[in-house]
């Protein structure tokens, strides 16, 4: 944890929150997250890779991008309304 804290020491202004998930007891913490305030952060750390790795307390630590999904369409009203969006105006 200590190149963690120093990190997050080190950009703490830009640090808006981090998350560890927290395993069963006797198990080790198998992901995290920081959320930082300004986007080029992660950027910085990382340059152009995909990943970065760490030894923190004698643990492993891979560290990634997260990218969001990108959202499903919203269904258009034509494909919503209950007639399975026929709408014939009469004109053939």
């Amino acid at each position: 944890m200590l190149k963690l804290m120093i990190i997050i020491s080190y950009y703490y202004p830009y640090v808006e929150g981090v998350n560890v998930h927290i395993p069963k007891i006797g198990r080790q913490p198998l992901f995290g997250k920081i959320v930082f305030r300004k986007q080029c952060i992660p950027a910085l750390l990382m340059g152009n890779k995909e990943k970065i790795y760490f030894i923190v307390d004698g643990c492993h630590l891979y560290c990634k991008r997260f990218v969001t999904q990108k959202s499903k369409p919203a269904a258009t009203e034509s494909t919503s309304l209950p007639d399975d969006g026929n709408h014939s105006d009469g004109d053939e």
